[in-house]
């Protein structure tokens, strides 16, 4: 993710989201996360209070095609288990979230729904809870089916249309699933996991395709550095190799490629561990 040149850094894990020329991510300072947006070369603090672990944001557009941000609060936050990425609901640790929309128009937040992971596309708002995927579809709530499962932990959701990804972690399993509002799900990577653990994340949509990362934890021997990109008109496939197998963020935003990398090839215990990250496009 190019911020500034040379290539800026984090000082802790942090995910990345770009939509139409904006960019999203959190800035470790002070203790805690701040909701900072890129655009046009300025970059912009939120007006919005800060979170113990970086926002979930996605970035999209809202019933007037505005762009916006979407995050959840949460009354106690999800536990990092030092992979690399925060997921929900953190081994249940996760408590009391709720799913809000944030207008960098007017510097307003407000709440939309219980949940956590939540994504926007104009009407339709995506999001998880403990129970489950859903999707509130012009104010009306539908459940999403995503493959069920006990103890399914989720580190990322994006909508395109009526189109739904979501990075699932089961025990061992990793998948990576693409479904949607009324749709069957269909499991487009997969891996069951020993030593080393391939993990599949940052499902992104952008330009009618769907794009994932390959991350790693354990032993490095067993990981890929692939960057995965699936065509929705035509179902068909292709991957090219990552800088690294160490990300803890990536998003496509037409031609631009945002990345977030972390300083050694290792996750740590806390979320600043590994850092500060570099930011590269």
């Amino acid at each position: 993710m190019l911020l500034a040149s040379p290539p800026a850094s984090v000082a802790a894990i942090t995910p990345v989201a770009a939509f139409r020329g904006t960019v999203a991510y959190s800035r470790y300072e002070r203790g805690a996360y701040a909701l900072i947006l890129r655009r046009d070369g300025h970059e912009i603090r939120a007006r919005t209070a800060p979170r113990a672990v970086p926002f979930d944001v996605d970035l999209g557009p809202d019933g007037r095609g505005v762009t916006v941000a979407v995050y959840s609060r949460c009354a106690t936050e999800p536990a990092y288990a030092g992979t690399g990425a925060v997921t929900y609901p953190g081994g249940g640790s996760a408590q009391g979230c709720r799913a809000v929309l944030y207008d960098p128009a007017t510097a307003r937040e407000r709440v939309l729904t219980d949940g956590y992971l939540p994504a926007i596309w104009h009407t339709t708002l995506v999001y998880a809870r403990p129970d489950g995927l859903f999707a509130r579809v012009d104010g009306r709530t539908r459940r999403v089916e995503d493959g069920g499962g006990r103890a399914v932990e989720r580190s990322g959701v994006d909508v395109y249309g009526t189109h739904v990804a979501v990075a699932r972690e089961l025990d061992l399993r990793t998948e990576l699933v693409l479904t949607g509002v009324g749709a069957r799900p269909r499991v487009l990577d997969a891996r069951d996991n020993g030593i080393s653990t391939r993990f599949m994340r940052f499902p992104g949509f952008s330009a009618g395709r769907l794009r994932w990362a390959d991350t790693c934890a354990g032993d490095p021997a067993g990981c890929r550095r692939r960057l995965h990109r699936y065509r929705l008109r035509d179902r068909t496939r292709a991957s090219t190799r990552s800088p690294s197998a160490y990300l803890t963020g990536y998003a496509v935003d037409g031609a631009r490629t945002y990345l977030v990398r972390a300083r050694e090839d290792a996750w740590g215990d806390a979320l600043t561990d590994g850092c500060p990250c570099r930011v590269t496009r």
